[in-house]
């Protein structure tokens, strides 16, 4: 099969999963029994809501399949032996950093920051000169399903790779 193909099927199946996970979301938040809108507390609700006001966790991101609430040795852990393009992203303690980006590429994990830059926007690593930047953590992981990431290394490998949500073991 050409690359090109390989590319665009790769691209539907990131695009579907994402819908999936989307329309998913939305029918556990409505009763099933009247089919008004749930407003119950579960253990991930809570957790959202514990979090909500952090200053390092503003976006709702904690129903999202791919946010682990875990540290960066679990995180490897977790990613080990996953397809490339894999990712989690976890929370963090760095000042001015919403959340590290946890991804696998040709067997090597990856942990890039992804940092609130002074206009609010977010963008991933470190300050760059016309650095693409997003309105929100969704906005990033949509562009990156379906556009390529490149991952650099400190030893000058450079990689790339489209996302794939995290979906369990």
């Amino acid at each position: 099969m050409c690359w090109c193909l390989k590319v665009f099927f790769r691209v539907c199946a990131n695009l579907t999963c994402r819908l999936c996970s989307f329309i998913v979301h939305q029918l556990y938040k409505i009763c099933c029994v009247c089919w008004c809108p749930n407003f119950t507390s579960t253990s991930s609700s809570n957790r959202y809501e514990s979090n909500r006001n952090s200053e390092n966790n503003c976006e709702a991101i904690f129903h999202e399949s791919f946010y682990q609430d875990v540290d960066r040795n679990t995180a490897e852990k977790l990613l080990y032996k996953k397809q490339d393009g894999t990712f989690i992203i976890r929370p963090t303690h760095i000042a001015n950093c919403v959340a590290i980006l946890s991804v696998i590429q040709n067997d090597r994990i990856f942990h890039l920051t992804i940092r609130r830059r002074r206009d609010g926007k977010l963008s991933l690593g470190n300050e760059k000169i016309n650095e693409r930047c997003f309105g929100s953590l969704n906005e990033l992981i949509n562009f990156y399903i379906s556009n390529y990431l490149m991952l650099q290394s400190t030893d000058a490998t450079k990689a790339h790779t489209l996302l794939l949500p995290f979906l369990g073991c």
